[in-house]
Order: C-alpha cells, then structure tokens, then sequence
C-alpha cells in the first residue's frame, strides 16, 4: 500500500478567525487521508493491526523462510528436529523409536534414527541373553538352531550333531551292556568232590585236587546270572540360554 501523500492544507484550521468554507476542503482531505489508511488494514501490504498490548498478533506474523533465519514451518511434533534438505530449505525429522540414536548417512543424505549398533553393518549377527532380540535386530527362529550348544572355531564356522541339548542334558544312566567272557576278570570259583571212600564231601579250589572223584569229570559251581548291567551318568551341567539375531 502506498501512504496517502496528498497534503492537508491546515491554513484556515488553526484559529478561531479562520474560514470555515476556505478550511472544508482541507478537512475533507484529511478524511479521504484517514479512510484511505482505514481500508489498507489486514490488507496485502496495508497496516497490521495491534492487540491490547499495541503489539502484533501472532496471527499475523508471516512465516519466515529457512533461509531468512526463520524455519519455514508452523507446526511441530514434541521431539522434532530440523536438517537442511536442500540449501535454502529446512525439513522436520520426527523422534525415532526408543532407544534410536540419531546416525548421518552422509554428505547429501537425509539422517535417520537407527538402533545402537556400535557400528555394526546389516546382517552381522550376535548371540543375546535376553528372549527378544534388540531394537534394530532380527531374531533367528531356524528349527535347526533350537536346543543347541555353542562351539568355539578357530576355522570356518559350521555345524553338526543330531541330540538335542536337552536331552543329553536329561540322561542318568548309559545303556545296558552284557560282558563277554573275555571283558570279565580272571577268577576262581570252589569245586565239590568226594573221597573215593566214602560220602563225606571235600572242598576244594579249582587245580589238583587232594582226593579221588567218584566221577572222572567234575564241573566248578556256577557264578552269574548272565545279565546286563548300567552305569550312572550325571550330565546335568549348568547352562543359560541365548538366541542368536541379525543386525537388521
């Protein structure tokens, strides 16, 4: 808007001798002047007008660009920050999740939010003492894995096995197993025989024998029932579960 600039004669306006019809015309222009200011409020490039504290509502101040010092927007998230976009523009990056650091992605890119890896690339995979896996990590559910020890290589990494961990875990005793003759110690069993004389029995131990037998072929007595016998085992060790995941 353009401020009116047609002058206001007050020459006949400043004494009570003036002339009242010399001093209208003067007057009307001082109105014309008023009205003309009156109409440019809350006009494009008119007069702003003040609240109760003659100061300029908030309603009415512009939004400042990014590159006038201002920040382009007017509405905000609690939790937001502002990154240059381009060279004249700022755009908002909302909060990320909890627990998210805040990660350049370099020259040029946008930032973003992304789990704490301490610098650990996309598919690295680790073992967790904890059920889920971690913000920023995926959890191995392999069938294969479950119920599996963990082996320490100095080669390449492989696997191996078919008990599960559990059920080794659970045993008590090992199998049962019947001795052979010869997994047995050596030993020596009594022999019953007779004098040749008489009914009175004579013991003796297996070698010569001291009398004569009734029969010429004698037999030891019989020891064992030809069983199978177990062993206890105790393989309950001490153990805490892990899940293994992969940086996502």
């Amino acid at each position: 808007m353009a401020w009116p600039t047609v002058v206001v004669d007050t020459t006949d306006m400043d004494a009570a001798g003036d002339n009242p019809g010399n001093a209208r015309a003067a007057i009307k222009q001082m109105a014309d002047n008023v009205n003309s200011i009156k109409d440019s409020r809350n006009a494009a490039g008119g007069i702003a007008p003040l609240d109760a504290g003659s100061l300029l509502p908030t309603s009415n101040l512009p939004t400042v660009p990014g590159n006038k010092g201002g920040t382009g927007h007017t509405a905000y998230t609690v939790g937001d920050i502002f990154y240059a976009n381009t060279t004249s523009t700022l755009a908002k990056l909302g909060p990320g999740a909890s627990g998210t650091v805040l990660t350049s992605n370099g020259p040029g890119a946008a930032p973003s939010y992304q789990a704490a890896g301490g610098g650990l690339t996309s598919g690295t995979r680790m073992s967790f003492n904890q059920t889920s896996a971690p913000i920023g990590w995926t959890k191995d559910t392999t069938a294969a894995l479950n119920d599996s020890i963990m082996r320490i290589v100095t080669g390449s990494v492989g696997s191996g096995g078919s008990t599960a961990f559990s059920t080794f875990n659970g045993q008590t005793s090992v199998g049962a197993t019947t001795l052979s003759i010869a997994q047995m110690p050596s030993h020596t069993h009594g022999l019953n025989g007779y004098n040749s004389g008489g009914n009175t029995p004579q013991r003796n131990t297996v070698g010569p024998f001291n009398g004569s037998l009734v029969s010429a072929t004698e037999t030891t007595t019989a020891q064992g029932g030809g069983g199978s016998h177990t062993h206890s085992i105790t393989t309950n060790i001490k153990y805490n579960d892990f899940i293994i995941a992969q940086k996502d």
